[in-house]
Parts: structure tokens; sequence; C-alpha cells
């Protein structure tokens, strides 16, 4: 697996102008679930405390 950073350098793009293709051709950048979204905002909750 790449990372999204990784993977736009390989393209030789810079990090926003390949998440822009990515979305235009409608491949998802974030793809969590709805548990895994949950804990995400668990955290940034507890970080903000």
């Amino acid at each position: 697996m790449l990372t999204l950073g990784k993977a736009s350098e390989l393209a030789e793009m810079d990090l926003w102008r390949f998440v822009d293709v990515l979305n235009d051709l409608k491949v998802p950048v974030i793809d969590y679930d709805k548990d895994e979204l949950a804990e995400e905002f668990k955290i940034v909750k507890e970080i903000l405390r």
C-alpha cells in the first residue's frame, strides 16, 4: 500500500493536484466505514480538549 504522499510523488504531482485528479476520477481519497469515522471523530474531540 502507498501513502497518498508517496503516490503523488510517483505521479510527479504535488499532493493537492494529485487529490484533485483522484477526485475527478471518482477515486476516494478517504474511505472510512461508519465505525472508523466515529473513532476518528472521538480522537479529534479528545485532542481538542
